[in-house]
């Protein structure tokens, strides 16, 4: 009985040690991943809508069959027809396992028409007076630049006009394709400014042209959207100028129309993509602003698909929202490992926004683009069998090779090229990396010393040598770091019963801060016992079921007389006792009293002394 209580004690605590040394093994993000895999293989990959079989193939691989087999005439994805947001996913994922998209893209580029709704500026200026003439449509137009900057003209055609008190001129909607070609007899340079019909705040180009006297700029507006069906929409030209941002193609064109109706649509996050797109801090300012007190970003109805947009620029950045949002994440988390009752889109997106894999496919997809020879296929594909089939596909990882994984706004800034490597998330390989580095007054925040403590947000992704930290608030100097006035004393060395400490600072620098030990330095296995507590007592109250069932499974699994019509035949555990009996000894039949027999006894014996003695 001992013996078996040993064992099962034994066991308790090796179930203990077990899950404390690989607690940190199992981390949310990999709970996600197998219960992501497990939900679709629960409901199979032919029954998953083409959202959860987009991001599902974006995350780890899977139904590649089903996803490709989805596609519309060989170019385009949609449930019922082809739609320009379904189809830039697509393409992002495929992209992800790098895949030849050409096909796809080629489509994509076709789903474009001119943004409406913006008025445009043409601004000219020079450090003193100048007369220029402005060329379009075959015809010359004169203007004066006075020395105030403002623009002297009577004649400036049909599609120029004075505007801003007469310092800029308003491009008419009519004439958005035209090209102007602008000289002056002085140095000058030209610029394009533009807004919504609905604002007043205006936007800049970052495309400042200078030139000298008699040389010529040429200014042109280039903005589109993409559309959904035949009109602009919003959100389908997000998620497509990100997709042609991964494919390094060219987006300057989709940034007027992105940037100038983004308080529009603030439901779809468009700070998380613009500052992906442009790397400008003032984005990503304005985007942590959103987080909510908890954690999450919910600017439309889905807080789980919300917080994986507002998250996918920062892969490879750590910072106090993302901490914040990582922490709601885990509280969230259900006990299968996923998020939003099982959500597969949700669990699968917010599992690439923020611990992305390099995913290698099992076995090499075909694109199902029937062909005669392989000039019918991909790049990447041959035509075998009638069927396009893919032949090759690159697997080296970008940071392995030497490299650097950014967003295509990052490589952008640093003058680099996309590579065709792999990198993680959102992320592009680039082979140059921008070498200065954002500092804390960048972002309008302060350098809080090692003896003060920041009142506001604190900002990790900034690094200083000196052990400062950047401050996104004040620096608050009421805490006390004094040695003495923390209880402690400062001395060249502590005593055994002392233990220095670099919290609190002394007078003199050479001296150190000892403080007395009021409790034992904790084992780590117990200091992981302590934050695995739940575990524990989950672990003792099932040891404590498991006791009491070794000790009652008798009368658990005691069976009933009746309760089969066969007799059965019990065996008791101890042999019956037999009655006690008076002591009875038979001799010839007879039965002779016990008194009678002692008496005789004694008869003999006394015989025997007496014939001794003669």
């Amino acid at each position: 009985m001992k013996r078996k209580v040993k064992i099962w004690c034994i066991l308790f605590l090796m179930l203990i040690f077990f899950s404390v040394i690989t607690a940190e093994e199992n981390p949310i993000s990999e709970k996600a991943y197998n219960c992501l895999q497990e939900k679709i293989d629960e409901k199979t990959c032919s029954k998953l809508s083409l959202e959860e079989n987009i991001f599902a193939f974006l995350t780890i691989g899977t139904c590649q069959q089903e996803f490709l087999n989805s596609v519309k005439n060989y170019e385009c994805w949609g449930e019922t027809s082809c739609k320009t947001k379904d189809t830039a996913q697509a393409i992002i994922s495929l992209n992800s396992k790098n895949l030849d998209t050409k096909n796809y893209t080629n489509w994509l580029l076709l789903q474009t028409q001119n943004s409406k709704n913006l008025n445009w500026f043409l601004q000219i200026d020079s450090s003193e007076n100048t007369n220029c003439t402005i060329i379009y449509s075959e015809k010359d137009y004169e203007i004066k630049i006075d020395e105030n900057k403002k623009i002297n003209s009577e004649i400036l055609g049909g599609c120029l006009t004075l505007a801003n008190d007469d310092y800029w001129l308003e491009i008419n909607s009519n004439c958005l394709d035209k090209e102007f070609e602008i000289s002056c007899n002085k140095n000058f340079y030209t610029t394009l400014f533009f807004k919504t019909t609905y604002s007043d705040l205006i936007y800049a180009l970052n495309s400042v042209k200078y030139a000298s006297a008699e040389e010529s700029t040429f200014e042109k507006v280039n903005s589109s959207c993409f559309v959904q069906g035949t009109s602009c929409n919003y959100e389908a030209s997000l998620w497509a100028t990100l997709t042609l941002s991964l494919l390094d193609k060219d987006i300057s064109s989709y940034l007027p129309y992105l940037i100038g109706f983004e308080n529009e649509n603030s439901k779809h996050l468009p700070e998380s993509f613009l500052y992906y797109l442009t790397n400008d801090e003032d984005f990503a300012v304005s985007l942590k602003e959103k987080q909510k007190d908890v954690g999450y970003w919910q600017e439309s109805s889905d807080k789980y698909y919300d917080t994986a947009v507002a998250l996918f620029p920062f892969v490879s950045q750590t910072f106090e929202e993302k901490t914040k949002a990582i922490s709601w994440l885990e509280q969230e988390q259900e006990n299968s490992g996923c998020w939003d009752s099982g959500n597969i889109k949700n669990t699968a997106f917010l599992l690439y926004s923020l611990w992305p894999k390099i995913i290698e496919l099992d076995n090499s997809p075909f694109s199902n683009i029937p062909c005669v020879n392989d000039t019918s296929c991909l790049e990447s594909e041959e035509c075998v069998n009638e069927v396009c089939v893919l032949v090759e596909q690159q697997k080296l990882d970008c940071e392995q090779e030497g490299y650097y994984c950014m967003s295509g706004g990052s490589c952008s800034d640093a003058q680099g090229e996309k590579l065709e490597y792999l990198c993680p998330g959102f992320n592009i390989c680039c082979d140059e990396t921008d070498e200065e580095e954002i500092t804390c007054a960048d972002i309008g925040g302060t350098l809080c010393s090692l003896d003060k403590f920041c009142t506001g947000s604190i900002h990790d992704e900034i690094k200083t040598t000196s052990g400062e930290v950047c401050c996104k608030g004040n620096c608050d100097f009421s805490q006390n770091f004094k040695c003495e006035d923390n209880s402690g004393i400062c001395a060249s060395s502590c005593t055994n019963n002392q233990e220095e400490t670099t919290t609190y600072e002394c007078t003199d620098n050479s001296d150190i801060c000892c403080i007395e030990k009021t409790t034992l330095e904790i084992n780590p296995f117990f200091e992981k016992l302590k934050e695995n507590s739940l575990l524990i007592i989950g672990g003792f109250m099932g040891f404590i079921i498991l006791f009491m069932f070794f000790f009652f499974r008798k009368k658990i699994f005691k069976r009933k007389q009746g309760f089969s019509n066969a007799p059965q035949q019990q065996f008791p555990r101890f042999p019956p006792k037999r009655p006690t009996m008076p002591l009875r000894r038979q001799i010839s039949g007879r039965i002779i009293p016990k008194q009678k027999l002692i008496n005789s006894q004694k008869e003999d014996v006394f015989q025997k002394l007496k014939d001794m003695s003669k």
